[in-house]
């Protein structure tokens, strides 16, 4: 009978979580605070709605944080099963399964209070030759996207939001696509923002209200977690809605 369970595990992948009692799905993250950190109580806000997504079907939740870059190349292969959190894009969706979305982005521009940045359309800011800074391997909207890959934007890439802030601040950048919570969160904890804290704003008028999602690999097994996590969102009643905006 022993044997016969053995083969029933590794024969059908739904039977995981009855064969294994403490099923572990494990997943690459990069740190963006406030929604991800490793030294964030609960690891974040969107962390802690995957985990209780997760365990409403008895699933532990392992996060191992790296940089943006590294996080994508990890996540591709064993023994990750994706990647939190991603926005939507259609070329992703090609390699990745899309789970509900968890949470939601209030994607703007951040500027300077002194340089003021007015605009209509994202083409104004090619005519004003304005540089908009964006962070490497993030995807932003659709159409600044297509400008920045055109060449119709200049665009300066920064490892992280931290190092883009810091750009903003010393005049690199004219403009700098931000998250709303990521850009209030950093001038409020970063020493090193601290003394530019009344130098920066983030334009009232938002690119998007974009959608998070956990992204799993395209297997047997990331189908089947995906369809328990989206089971275990649904169940506590933690899938994101946009918020209006202010």
């Amino acid at each position: 009978m022993r044997q016969l369970t053995i083969l029933l595990c590794l024969w059908y992948i739904p039977l995981t979580a009855w064969c294994e009692p403490h099923l572990t799905a494990r997943f690459a993250a990069s740190e963006w605070a406030p929604y991800m950190g490793a030294h964030l109580p609960q690891q974040g806000r969107a962390v802690a709605t995957v985990r209780a997504a997760f365990a409403r079907n008895g699933i532990q939740l392992q996060v191992d944080f790296y940089p943006w870059a590294r996080t994508i190349a990890l996540a591709r292969a064993a023994p990750y099963d994706g990647y939190l959190v991603e926005y939507d894009d259609a070329m992703l969706r090609k390699e990745w399964l899309y789970s509900l979305p968890v949470a939601y982005s209030p994607l703007g521009l951040a500027e300077r209070v002194a340089n003021p940045v007015v605009w209509t359309r994202l083409e104004d800011l090619a005519a004003q030759r304005k540089t908009i800074g964006v962070v490497q391997g993030y995807v932003n909207t659709p159409e600044l996207d297509r400008l920045i890959a055109q060449g119709t934007l200049n665009s300066d890439r920064s490892a992280d939001d931290l190092t883009l802030l810091h750009k903003l601040a010393a005049g690199r950048v004219d403009v700098a696509v931000m998250d709303a919570q990521v850009f209030e969160y950093l001038l409020l904890t970063q020493s090193t923002l601290r003394a530019h804290a009344h130098q920066l704003r983030l334009q009232p008028r938002l690119l998007e209200q974009k959608a998070l999602y956990v992204v799993f690999r395209k297997t047997p097994r990331g189908q089947w977690l995906l369809n328990q996590f989206n089971q275990g969102l649904r169940a506590v009643g933690n899938i994101a809605a946009p918020k209006p905006p202010a």
